[in-house]
């Protein structure tokens, strides 16, 4: 609820902000093109949070290179029981109380998120950015993709 206010808050300055003319903006009648405080903001936020869609390849590589990020397989525990992606674990983005469990981890880490075939995955990866996490990587494809690429899946 904290995380709402906070976003509603920063909604409304910004929409505020932007609606009101600021008078550095005109320059002996002509338009000052560098941008305004309120774009800056919007900038700084968008590059803040990312969500990134990558193919299998990329998937290994970049997990290559950032070895401290945390891989989550967000079918249900059903699906995760017939094989994963080494090392990922099982958040259900189906599951009731995701948004909760999503909650406790740590939002400024790095996060590859995969399902079935790529939409839930994505699905989870915009309920994560909404609560702040700033670094996430969508496997296009899911683990369908990923063991058609002949990449191996783990077993319970």
């Amino acid at each position: 609820m904290k995380f709402y206010k906070i976003s509603f808050t920063l909604l409304l300055i910004l929409s505020i902000s932007g609606s009101c003319i600021d008078s550095s903006t005109y320059n002996n009648g002509s338009k000052d093109t560098s941008p305004s405080s309120s774009d800056t903001i919007v900038e700084r936020i968008s590059s803040q949070t990312r969500i990134e869609n990558i193919t299998t390849q990329e998937y290994g590589e970049k997990l290559a290179e950032i070895p401290e990020a945390i891989q989550i397989d967000v079918r249900t525990p059903a699906e995760f029981e017939i094989g994963f992606i080494p090392g990922a674990i099982n958040i259900d983005v189906k599951a009731a109380d995701f948004p909760e469990q999503i909650a406790k981890l740590d939002p400024t880490k790095t996060y590859f998120v995969n399902c079935k075939a790529g939409s839930r995955s994505m699905r989870a990866c915009k309920v994560m950015q909404a609560q702040g996490f700033t670094n996430l990587y969508n496997l296009e494809g899911g683990i369908l993709a990923w063991q058609k690429a002949g990449n191996e899946v783990e077993l319970p």
